[in-house]
């Protein structure tokens, strides 16, 4: 059984399809809350959205904290053991509610292919959810929906091809299939966003991101550990209805969250540019400098180069 005691306490630039920018971003493996691949930068994360106004204060959070980790620890047998059923009825289902969400789950969708049903279709309010279980296809039901949810059992993998559901597909096709399903007959889109997730893992993935890009974070970590408080606010930062509501342009917290990462990520590219730089031609200098290395038109020539290189690359003053 799991401890009731506390849990565990760079990048470039690349172009992706569409001309869009990507952010390349090593990923963070083994038990760490956190994992970035190409959707956010872990450094804003950690170090810029925590002040956002988005983001939750400790007490806002806390009661669901200890309802999310107290009902791991009382289910936690079951959990690994039982099928996805399970785990939906006694997490994902509750953890959904305690987030703020309102849902339609799959086998209340209309009817279609697998392919266009996912596990859950995720609503703001009631209101909306009513909406859209009125509608008579799953299209029409997305127009209401600020996102969907695919669920697997506890404890698989996210990577693995399906067996029973949708033999031969990943989860990741999955959910590119329901984004791709996202959108009105002229093109309009419903929204960006979808959640893959073991209830222990959760994944976003967005649908104008380059292949593969997505933020994981894990909830409950290989050896049972339920995440800290200080981080269920990330989580709950990022995957309650807030951060899914669009505004008049039809952006969320998600889509400025993600563009504020790579403005932050270009930012520390331009800063350790001229960083550079500036080592580089103080190393000149002090050459240049020393009188009997006799060199002085030379290193006035690489100097030279250096602010040119600056100039041209967009470094800022020659």
């Amino acid at each position: 059984m799991p401890s009731r005691s506390g849990g565990r306490g760079a990048s470039r630039r690349r172009p992706v399809g569409g001309g869009q920018l990507d952010l390349a971003i090593a990923e963070e493996t083994g038990d760490k809350p956190v994992s970035c691949l190409g959707l956010f930068s872990a450094n804003y994360l950690h170090r810029h959205f925590p002040v956002h106004e988005s983001f939750p204060k400790p007490d806002e959070i806390a009661s669901l904290y200890e309802s999310a980790r107290g009902r791991w620890l009382d289910n936690a047998d079951g959990l690994r053991n039982q099928n996805e059923a399970y785990t939906r009825t006694q997490f994902l289902d509750p953890l959904l509610t305690a987030l703020g969400w309102q849902f339609i789950p799959e086998a209340q969708l209309p009817r279609g292919t697998k392919l266009e049903k996912p596990d859950y279709c995720l609503f703001p309010d009631d209101a909306r959810r009513q909406q859209a279980a009125a509608q008579p296809t799953n299209a029409a039901t997305f127009a209401f929906a600020d996102t969907v949810l695919e669920a697997k059992r506890w404890g698989h993998s996210l990577d693995k091809v399906s067996e029973r559901e949708t033999p031969g597909r990943f989860p990741a096709e999955q959910i590119e299939s329901y984004l791709r399903a996202a959108k009105d007959a002229t093109g309009r889109r419903f929204f960006n966003w979808a959640i893959l997730t073991n209830g222990a893992r959760w994944r976003l993935y967005a649908e104008h991101a380059g292949n593969g890009a997505t933020f994981e974070f894990t909830l409950v970590d290989s050896r049972g550990q339920f995440c800290s408080p200080e981080d269920f606010r990330l989580f709950a930062a990022l995957f309650r209805p807030a951060a899914f509501a669009r505004d008049a342009d039809g952006r969320c917290l998600l889509d400025r969250v993600r563009e504020e990462s790579l403005n932050r990520q270009l930012e520390l590219e331009e800063n350790l540019r001229n960083r550079i730089f500036d080592v580089l031609e103080d190393l000149a200098n002090a050459i240049r400098d020393h009188a009997p290395n006799r060199i002085t038109a030379a290193i006035e020539a690489i100097i030279l180069s250096r602010r040119l290189s600056r100039v041209a690359g967009g470094g800022g003053r020659a």
